[in-house]
């Protein structure tokens, strides 16, 4: 819900999550749907992905396939 609201306003959402699956629990039209509104509005959705450090100055940096990745971003937020 976040992040449709952020992709809403314009923003550019990048989601981290850490299993194979997003938006566990939500039934699998509802879940489509959702897909195609983060497609829509070009959400990110990193999967198999973890966070290991959010530095000062929001460089996020994170491992995804036994890689560690870095990335800057203009605001983070937990849910």
């Amino acid at each position: 819900e976040t992040a449709e609201l952020l992709g809403t306003y314009g923003n550019r959402v990048t989601i981290f999550e850490m299993t194979d699956e997003i938006a566990r629990g939500l039934e699998g039209a509802n879940l489509m749907d959702l897909l195609e509104v983060f497609e829509e509005m070009d959400v990110k959705v990193l999967r198999n992905s973890r966070v290991t450090d959010i530095s000062k100055d929001l460089v996020i940096t994170y491992e995804k396939d036994r890689e560690t990745n870095r990335d800057s971003f203009d605001f983070v937020t937990s849910t």
